[in-house]
């Protein structure tokens, strides 16, 4: 068997491991009603269901199939040669089924159909896209009145549903790994952004917001580089995804800035200022909005300014007399996404790529490569690895995921994690962005 074969027919003794009903029956079973010779949607449907079959059977690989379908034999040769049981006694019956899916094949047919559609970055989407359609599936079923009827054993305070939904049984889950083995993974990892680029980066903003100031340029223009910095800035020092910098709020940041940026020097002699950097959300679970706390040194080792960058984001502010809100908004004040200040750290990604090869390789396609989610955290996570800063530093700072994690419950900390104050940890949080 070749490997382009895979996926492409059934073997003998697939149906002594994974239930089985050919295309007519689970079509009848579905519609109610024999295919109609010639109808194009018909003969779709069809096809996507001969498509679930296969993906069904090759759950399993070939040689657990055949050393089953060995073992099925001898044992019924040892009941029928040496007891003188009959060898139908042996086997179960494997039909006929009732006229109904019971087996969630109506979904699996669906989502092979949808596997087709053109991906973003491939030439299909992706499996984990594809899988959606199963837990829609199932979350309308336990709302449903099938779903109404299912049964439920409590134990102190856990829970478990004895449910009937087509698609938490044995044939939907070999289907879903059959599926899964046939579409494979496209992981797709956005490309770190070193110290370096980092560098690079930051000091085309710097050249921008300095020049637009000389000229007196517009709001507009100023805008976009103060925001398109700062979201740089903040998501590197402290680990940030992209989907969490637009979380930052003004007026928790701007109620710590001025007694933050003051703070003095500890015992050993370290320079303790610092910015408060708040996020606010509500988190999936969490009953109201929850700040989370994070805090940055003025400057970071390599050069970087964050302390600046934050300080000219609330005169920015003060000036147009904003106390409150997300600190990335778009026009109508609501909160920004990531996506929103891409073009501003592209292009000067790009500058630098053309005016210093030696920092940015020119063979690099930016756009494709580098991404808002993850580039600066993996670059960041990469920079703390290379200064040896500690893994417990690091799990430090990235203990307010914690909390979103705990999804409303009391997060899983360690005591001392739980009650202990920023500013009594201060040294230790300030260790991690110190070493940007």
């Amino acid at each position: 068997m070749t490997e382009e074969n895979r996926f492409k027919y059934g073997r003998a003794g697939d149906n002594f491991m994974t239930m089985f009903q050919c295309d007519l029956c689970h079509f009848r079973n579905i519609q109610k009603r024999d295919p109609v010779s010639g109808n194009a949607v018909d003969n779709r449907a069809l096809r996507n269901i001969r498509r679930a079959n296969m993906d069904a059977l090759w759950s399993r690989e070939p040689t657990t199939v055949r050393t089953n379908l060995a073992v099925v034999r001898k044992l019924c040769a040892y009941g029928e040669d040496r007891l003188g049981f009959d060898s139908e006694v042996m086997v179960p019956s494997m039909g006929p089924f009732p006229v109904r899916d019971d087996c969630g094949m109506r979904v699996a047919a669906v989502s092979t159909e949808r596997s087709l559609d053109k991906g973003v970055n491939e030439r299909t989407i992706q499996h984990g896209t594809v899988r959606k359609f199963r837990s829609a599936f199932s979350n309308m079923w336990h709302a449903s009145v099938e779903g109404g009827l299912d049964a439920i054993a409590v134990r102190d305070t856990s829970k478990l549903i004895q449910t009937s939904c087509p698609t938490f049984g044995d044939w939907y889950e070999r289907f879903g790994v059959g599926l899964h083995k046939r579409m494979g993974d496209s992981v797709r990892q956005d490309r770190a952004i070193s110290v370096l680029q980092m560098r690079a980066l930051m000091n085309e903003f710097e050249k921008d917001w300095l020049s637009l100031a000389e000229q007196g340029n517009s709001d507009e223009e100023r805008e976009k580089v103060l925001f398109g910095a700062l979201f740089a800035v903040v998501a590197y020092v402290v680990a940030l995804r992209g989907e969490e910098v637009p979380l930052m709020d003004l007026a928790g940041t701007r109620n710590h800035f001025s007694s933050a940026v003051k703070t003095g020097v500890d015992e050993d002699g370290r320079d303790m200022a610092h910015v408060v950097i708040a996020l606010l959300g509500r988190f999936k679970g969490e009953k109201g909005e929850r700040y989370h706390y994070m805090v940055s040194v003025l400057k970071t080792k390599s050069g970087l300014m964050p302390g600046k960058w934050i300080g000219r984001m609330l005169k920015w502010y003060k000036d147009k007399g904003v106390t409150n809100g997300p600190v990335f908004r778009k026009k109508n004040g609501k909160r920004g996404k990531a996506k929103d200040y891409e073009l501003e750290i592209f292009e000067r990604l790009e500058r630098v790529q053309k005016e210093q090869p030696n920092v940015l390789d020119p063979s690099v396609d930016i756009t494709e490569e580098f991404g808002m989610s993850r580039s600066f955290r993996r670059g960041s996570d990469s920079r703390a690895i290379d200064q040896e800063v500690g893994t417990t530093t690091i799990n430090l700072n990235n203990r307010w995921r914690k909390v979103e994690a705990a999804k409303g419950k009391a997060a899983s900390f360690q005591m001392f994690e739980h009650y202990a104050d920023i500013e009594l940890l201060l040294g230790a949080f300030l260790k991690y962005s110190r070493s940007m």
